[in-house]
């Protein structure tokens, strides 16, 4: 069997430190790319993503928002969070009513 690891792989290259698990940029908490007085972006899995804010942040105020490495708005990302929890809950009550 290979030998995989998963630590977190730091890599500073000027002022940006990059951060990467299994060789794909990865940070689950906080931002995998971190250029102080510039940009901070989050990364999971080698794609941008971020549900719970931007995924870009920028100094110069400008965000961007991204969900698994695509381009979405504020209001796309409360449309995928109702949906999801639309999903789960129609799912618990399916087990629910098979319990019974």
């Amino acid at each position: 069997m290979g030998n995989i690891s998963y630590r977190l792989k730091v890599i500073k290259k000027g002022k940006t430190t990059y951060f990467y698990q299994c060789n794909k940029l990865h940070k689950i908490e906080g931002p995998a790319i971190v250029c102080p007085d510039e940009y901070e972006e989050w990364w999971y899995n080698g794609l941008r993503h971020r549900i719970n804010g931007p995924a870009v942040i920028r100094t110069n105020g400008v965000k961007e928002y991204w969900i698994n490495g695509i381009k979405v708005t504020p209001e796309d990302i409360i449309v995928t969070f109702k949906r999801d929890i639309l999903q789960v809950s129609i799912a618990i009550s399916s087990l629910l009513l098979f319990l019974v």
